[in-house]
């Protein structure tokens, strides 16, 4: 005796109706609701239900094949994600290590920057009478770089001590008497 394929049906538009019961006393059965039935649609139902599942002919549940080790399988497929684990943090690593060393290197390169700027900064600042007179008699008598021809402090030694802007007016008005030490 052929045993008859069990279908899975999907109500798919209104007017199917089965049996009423308390929960549902038109006995309408909802669009998207799925009804287990052996044998074929019936022909009311076409274009207001569809076949989503079918059994296969001689379709047998199937749990493991013989001589199978499904133990050493599961373990085969645990040491294969390992491995590919293994491998992504292994590149994970690698490429952490690489945006370090970028991130420190943008770090340096700010910081050089920076100073750059800051010191840019200074320079750009006139030096006052105070920091000129100070700066002036820190000149060596003996160091030829810190003075002109004609004796007088030299602009760009008196402009290094301060770390500013000087000129030679600015000298001249904060230290008019200075000469080099004969």
């Amino acid at each position: 005796m052929t045993q008859a394929k069990v279908k899975t049906i999907r109500i798919t538009g209104a007017g199917i109706y089965g049996a009423p019961t308390e929960a549902n006393p038109t006995g309408e059965y909802t669009i998207g609701h799925e009804i287990e039935t052996e044998g074929d649609l019936p022909p009311g139902w076409i274009g207001r239900a569809e076949v989503v599942g079918e059994e296969p002919d001689n379709a047998e549940f199937v749990t493991g094949s013989e001589g199978v080790d499904a133990a050493a399988i599961r373990q085969e497929v645990v040491d294969e994600a390992n491995k590919r684990i293994a491998a992504m943090l292994a590149q994970h690593t690698t490429d952490l290590a690489a945006a370090n060393e970028r991130a420190d290197t943008a770090e340096a390169l700010v910081a050089e920057l920076q100073a750059k700027i800051d010191a840019s900064t200074k320079a750009a600042e006139a030096a006052t009478a105070d920091e000129i007179k100070s700066a002036v008699g820190l000149l060596d008598g003996k160091t030829d770089a810190h003075w002109t021809k004609a004796g007088l402090p030299a602009v760009e030694a008196v402009a290094e001590l301060t770390g500013k802007t000087v000129t030679r007016e600015a000298i001249t008005e904060a230290a008019p008497d200075a000469k080099r030490p004969a």
